[in-house]
């Protein structure tokens, strides 16, 4: 089983590679995932969108009519495959080997004598156990047929973790390849399709600005409806910019105005907090379609108290029960004050002389005295009180308090920052894109908030929880800290001919 970002995350990287060695085994490598992912991408339970894990074995388990493969239609392997082999469904393939794609830069067509590469993907079989392949007739040719299926299990989709680079390189794949190969193309409008269908809401917050997030989905089984969790996730924060570097180079113009909701959204989350710094994860209330999209106190505290009902009758439960041993004991007491052991006799006089009498709960000598210490004076005799059950809007005010939720946010899943960069990347694209300034303003105060929170003696930390004033550190900066999240700081306050996003990648 592999992630799906695991599949494409070095796409850009290893075409690069290619272009710079003029070595064609880099492109090679990641040419024929593409291949498998376009031939699987219209084939899931969500079209369109990848499942976040997926079985890359090349081997198909048999399933019963609730398990959880999308159905698939492919050809035995009666030969030597190549990674250009035309797929079903129309599906065009394109040349692998990177000279090919240099030549056509240059000449805009493709050289009369270029030829795909040609490689060997006889699939490796597994071990027949771990993939519960049948064995009984020694036949596993009909199980693996290479290809990518989705993995046993739910399937979760969306363009968080851990399938984000996958959609993110997309275009950027696009880009590189100097337009010349529309496989990317087709597959990135196919995901912004799906993401814009099943994907996109408005959530409930307390201002008028008109935001966008992603949610994820989860299919329990095959037989069974979609599972909606409506959430704000930093990972996420690359899709504005993904938007807009789409509606760019493909023409599609309503994109760039859904670009900068997806990015205003990141932006409003990081501008919600004490520390002003965006969480990893949290969880938000769905605006329903075609609908306005207006603050209702009510509905937030229905969210935050779901289970009102059970919650007090609970409650009543707990307090009835306190109450009933609370008598138990006063009739104890009572008998204790009379000098009587509430211990039967048949019960005091079972005693090994010989064992000692550690295990006699009470004798006719040692009677309980009332309560004449010191350390009780004052006490209620009845006990301590039992708070009453907190009223539905008490409930939902202490978990605000609490848990520093920000207006809107129903649960903060993940309260970490840890020096990302996917969203001063969707702020600065934002920027390049559109020359509005209202984005360097908000990129500054994004950076001022980060660095005034993470910076440490030595260098930047990752913050703990970012909802409180005094956020604890953690001991560790990740990789990406300085090699993406700093670089797009500082391009975003550079001018727009330094590192052009009409010559770069990043």
């Amino acid at each position: 089983m592999s992630v799906l970002a695991e599949l494409g995350s070095l796409s850009v990287e290893f075409t690069r590679l290619a272009q710079l060695t003029r070595d064609d085994k880099y492109y090679d490598a990641i040419a024929r995932i593409t291949n498998e992912l376009e031939k699987f991408q219209s084939q899931t339970s969500m079209p369109g969108l990848w499942p976040m894990k997926v079985d890359a074995s090349g081997c198909t388990v048999a399933q019963s009519p609730t398990g959880h493969e999308a159905p698939r239609d492919l050809p035995r392997n009666s030969s030597t495959p190549t990674a250009t082999q035309t797929p079903a469904e129309g599906i065009i393939s394109y040349p692998t080997d990177a000279e090919s794609y240099r030549i056509l830069l240059e000449s805009r067509q493709l050289h009369e004598n270029a030829q795909p590469a040609i490689y060997n993907t006889n699939p490796q079989i597994p071990d027949p156990k771990a993939h519960e392949i049948p064995t009984s007739t020694g036949d596993t040719a009909g199980y693996c047929r290479g290809g990518l299926t989705s993995a046993p299990g739910p399937q979760q989709f969306g363009l968080a973790a851990p399938g984000d680079s996958t959609y993110e390189y997309l275009p950027k794949e696009y880009m590189l390849l100097g337009g010349l190969n529309e496989q990317y193309r087709t597959m990135y409008e196919k995901t912004a399709d799906a993401a814009r269908k099943h994907l996109l809401f408005r959530p409930m917050i307390k201002d008028d600005r008109d935001i966008r997030f992603l949610a994820t989905v989860t299919k329990p089984r095959l037989d069974a409806e979609f599972v909606y969790q409506y959430e704000g996730a930093h990972l996420t924060c690359f899709a504005g910019g993904m938007f807009a570097i789409g509606s760019k180079l493909f023409g599609i113009d309503n994109d760039l105005k859904l670009a900068a909701k997806l990015t205003d959204g990141c932006v409003w989350a990081y501008e919600s907090t004490k520390t002003g710094i965006m969480p990893e994860q949290f969880q938000m209330i769905p605006c329903k379609e075609d609908e306005p999209c207006v603050w209702d106190e009510a509905k937030y505290w229905k969210a935050l108290d779901p289970n009102e009902k059970e919650r007090i009758a609970w409650g009543k439960q707990q307090k009835e029960l306190s109450a009933k041993m609370e008598e138990k004991k006063e009739e104890v007491r009572g008998i204790q004050t009379n000098g009587t052991s509430p211990v039967p006799r048949s019960h005091r006089e079972k005693r090994n002389p010989e064992r000692g009498n550690w295990h006699v709960i009470a004798s006719p000598t040692h009677t309980p005295k009332p309560s004449d210490s010191s350390d009780v004076k004052g006490r209620d005799p009845k006990g301590p009180s039992i708070d009453p059950t907190p009223s539905h809007e008490e409930f939902a005010l202490s978990r605000i308090q609490n848990e520093h939720l920000p207006p809107g946010v129903v649960r903060i899943n993940s309260r970490i920052y840890l020096l990302r960069p996917e969203a001063i990347e969707s702020v600065f694209i934002m920027y390049r894109l559109t020359g509005d300034e209202y984005w360097r303003e908000k990129g500054w105060k994004m950076f001022e908030a980060i660095a005034k929170y993470t910076r440490t003696e030595i260098a930047h930390a990752t913050i703990k929880d970012v909802t409180v004033d005094k956020p604890p550190k953690s001991d560790e900066m990740q990789s990406f800290w300085l090699a993406e999240t700093l670089k797009y700081f500082y391009l975003l306050f550079s001018e727009p001919n330094v590192v052009d996003l009409d010559e770069y990648v990043l």
